[in-house]
């Protein structure tokens, strides 16, 4: 929502609200969060934004490097096989929305990335097993290291 000062030349200094603003970035952000690519202009040689999921390698203290998400929270590896139900309430995969890709960031290699089913939903996976985040963790947190099954995904270096 955007407030602008009234230009009607009188020097009014009345305020009016800008809803068109929120609705175009609430209506953005719901095509994105259903996975729609959004289509950038409505002329000729308009692109089409494809959302992409990124992963990293990031340095954690004795942990040693890890598997975080391009904003750097923590991605953990459920041990004891996926992760579905109430489980996933604590510890949500990393989703990977429909027609979005995969994309390995600094650190990461590209092979080592995938997709798999998990509850019916896509998520990503690492070396072969599905990744997820922990509602425990802040920032750039390990606080659900060795909480159970789940552990960090360590990056071998290189």
């Amino acid at each position: 929502m955007t407030t602008l000062r009234s230009t009607d030349g009188a020097g009014s200094g009345r305020r009016r609200t800008d809803h068109r603003a929120r609705w175009t970035l609430l209506g953005s952000a719901g095509l994105l969060a259903l996975g729609t690519p959004l289509v950038a202009g409505a002329t000729a040689g308009a692109t089409t934004h494809v959302p992409s999921t990124v992963v990293r390698a990031a340095p954690r203290g004795k942990l040693g490097d890890i598997l975080v998400t391009q904003a750097g929270a923590t991605l953990y590896e459920d041990t004891a096989g996926p992760c579905t139900g109430g489980c996933a309430s604590v510890w949500p995969p990393l989703v990977v929305p429909a027609g979005s890709k995969v994309k390995a960031g600094p650190g990461v290699l590209r092979a080592d990335l995938s997709t798999t089913s998990v509850g019916g939903v896509r998520v990503l996976t690492y070396d072969g097993h599905p990744v997820y985040t922990f509602v425990g963790d802040s920032g750039h947190s390990t606080n659900g290291n060795g909480d159970g099954p789940f552990v960090v995904v360590p990056v071998p270096p290189g």
